[in-house]
């Protein structure tokens, strides 16, 4: 299956191999397997068998040319982009890249390791396909028995190792308890407090202010006589200390 994908994880498999990690080759080809299985299973689950969905509120159509166009674009650059690299070790994108790997120490890789391993990946791909399609278009493997087999790793993985679970506990629970109490004692206690205290202390000095507004003039000529006297009483005073 010589598409983008492969290609590049083909590099991937030779690269580790080289580099003395075989382990990593062996995880990456059972990776193979199990993408192979999965992205096939959804294929088949998607596009084969019975409708899985109400038949009579749902009607799938083909998309219109504007959503199937960019579609089919990308769908050549992952049949056709992987072919930048052919032949291994000798293709366009490795003399294009030659510049930016100066001086990185360079192996020779012979041609049947790469060959071989290509070999390789491209079996655990169609035996994930294979199982894929045994599974869910033909029903001669029974997912569930095999899920019953595995026991607690079919739980495992059911239940994504539970990843999700213990980063809800250990993670996103402290956080938003902790973003919870920020709200309450930042935002709501000082910010709002704050805020609110200025405009209940501003609303309360108006009051205050607003009793001296009586409409009455001559409260306002008595309030006004009794500055005059007041300022005049205060220049002075002051007068009299800074001449004395």
């Amino acid at each position: 299956m010589p598409l983008a994908g492969f290609w590049s994880k083909d590099e991937i498999l030779v690269g580790a191999w080289v580099g003395g990690a075989p382990l990593l080759t062996l995880l990456g080809l059972v990776a193979a397997f199990f993408t192979s299985l999965y992205m096939f299973r959804a294929v088949f689950l998607t596009f084969h068998g019975e409708p899985r969905f109400d038949t009579r509120a749902l009607h799938p159509h083909d998309p219109p040319a504007t959503m199937a166009i960019p579609l089919v674009l990308l769908a050549l650059g992952a049949l056709l982009a992987g072919f930048v690299g052919v032949p291994p070790e000798a293709g366009w994108i490795h003399h294009a890249l030659e510049p930016v790997f100066e001086g990185v120490p360079h192996h020779e890789i012979p041609l049947a390791l790469t060959v071989g391993l290509a070999v390789a990946s491209t079996i655990v791909a169609l035996a994930g396909l294979w199982l894929a399609h045994a599974a869910y278009v033909r029903g001669t493997v029974s997912p569930a028995a095999i899920a019953e087999r595995l026991g607690v790793f079919a739980r495992l993985a059911a239940n994504g190792w539970y990843f999700d679970p213990l980063y809800q506990r250990l993670v996103v629970r402290p956080l938003d308890t902790f973003a919870g109490w920020l709200w309450r004692t930042v935002d709501v206690g000082m910010i709002d407090g704050a805020v609110n205290g200025l405009a209940r202390a501003i609303a309360a000095t108006a009051q205050l202010w607003r009793r001296v507004q009586t409409g009455l003039v001559a409260n306002y000529a008595l309030a006004i006589a009794l500055a005059t006297v007041l300022l005049v009483g205060i220049s002075l005073a002051v007068g009299s200390t800074l001449f004395r």
